[in-house]
């Protein structure tokens, strides 16, 4: 008997499994103890050639280059986005990249409760989670996740026009419809007609960090000194020897900007799963990159880089970048705070790898945040 039809049948068993678990849920319902996504429980239901498929996208998404949304013409946030979407094709100087994904969320309150509207200009796709989904689909408030205190979120799950299954965790620090300077973080999981044993389609992921302040200066040098910004970052964890597979997970950061050398650089350190508390990864650096304006957005500054560590003995290496947010009161002062995205994966074989955002806050910000939840833990 060939190994395709066992691979199906299995496939369609782990389909059972999974719609049983992504009953409708409501909105109020409270988290349990500590942080279990339900995205991840899906993610570690799936087959073995299926957790492959996914890591292996993960490990794509870490390699790809980000992606800045445009801020003029628009009332929406800014963003950066890193997708397996978004593939180059082509050597040297003809290489071209095609943007399928390049997310934007914007988060608000309808009533007591946390929405985020979201939309992919590349694609003209846009959603929304203040509305509940047709069945299977679920939403459900993520009310806190440990260690990221002032956060809070929805989880959301949809079956898209495609008919492909799209899971979504999306934070964000915004206090109420008024605050005009709050950041939004987010993962996606398109795994394609997981109803459909005979959907092989590839499965794609998105990590996206968007702020309602983009950061603008039309007098670049003089922004001067070096300012350290701290704060988390948030994502999906995965290795193939670990148990289970997929994990959620929070870590801290630290971020220094050298606003003379005009250069940003990092770590990410304390990765912990937000369910058990477990320690998955100790240090990541995250390498020195250039500020930059960027190409069709003169008045942003954007930066990106390289990534690499190690997690129990296997290499990791990756990207990392973002951009600055928080409009001060004068152009000559500095930015308030930093969103961006990561990846790093373990090369050829993919057994470590994770994606995620970033969100961090310089301290001298205080007046326009209380950074207190926010500080990296030492």
């Amino acid at each position: 008997m060939s190994s395709k039809p066992l691979l199906l049948l299995t496939w369609a068993a782990c389909c059972a499994a999974m719609l049983a678990a992504c009953a409708p849920v409501n909105l109020n319902e409270g988290p349990e103890e500590g942080f279990t996504s339900r995205m991840v429980t899906v993610l570690n239901r799936l087959s073995e050639s299926g957790k492959s498929r996914v890591m292996e996208e993960m490990g794509q998404t870490a390699g790809r280059r980000l992606v800045f949304s445009r801020t003029s013409g628009t009332v929406w946030s800014a963003s950066v986005t890193q997708s397996s979407r978004n593939r180059a094709r082509g050597q040297g100087r003809l290489v071209r990249r095609r943007i399928w994904e390049n997310r934007i969320i914007d988060a608000r309150y309808e009533g007591a409760h946390l929405v985020f509207d979201y939309r992919n200009p590349a694609s003209r796709v846009r959603g929304t989670t203040a509305r509940m989904p047709a069945a299977p689909g679920y939403r459900v408030a993520v009310a806190s996740v440990p260690g990221v205190a002032g956060w809070k979120g929805v989880e959301y799950f949809v079956i898209n026009r495609a008919g492909g299954w799209y899971y979504s965790v999306l934070l964000s620090d915004i206090r109420d419809n008024d605050d005009d300077d709050y950041m939004a973080l987010g993962v996606w999981f398109w795994l394609g007609d997981l109803d459909n044993p005979g959907d092989l389609r590839k499965p794609h992921v998105t990590a996206v960090a968007s702020g309602s302040d983009p950061f603008e200066t039309r007098n670049r040098d003089a922004l001067k000194g070096q300012v350290t910004y701290e704060g988390y970052a948030a994502g999906v964890y995965a290795a193939k020897e670990g148990t289970p597979t997929f994990r959620y997970f929070k870590a801290d950061v630290r971020l220094t900007a050298d606003f003379d050398g005009k250069r940003v650089w990092g770590v990410i350190v304390n990765g912990a799963d937000t369910s058990t508390g477990e320690a998955l990864f100790g240090k990541m650096e995250l390498k020195s990159g250039p500020m930059r304006p960027g190409i069709r957005m003169p008045a942003t500054t954007l930066f990106q880089s390289r990534l690499d560590g190690t997690v129990d003995g296997v290499s990791l290496a990756g990207n990392w970048g973002g951009r600055f947010f928080g409009n001060g009161d004068l152009p000559t002062d500095l930015p308030t705070s930093v969103g961006g995205t990561f990846g790093a994966g373990s090369a050829g074989d993919a057994k470590v790898t994770f994606i995620g955002s970033i969100a961090a806050y310089r301290a001298e910000a205080g007046r326009r945040k209380n950074l207190a939840p926010y500080v990296v833990s030492r």
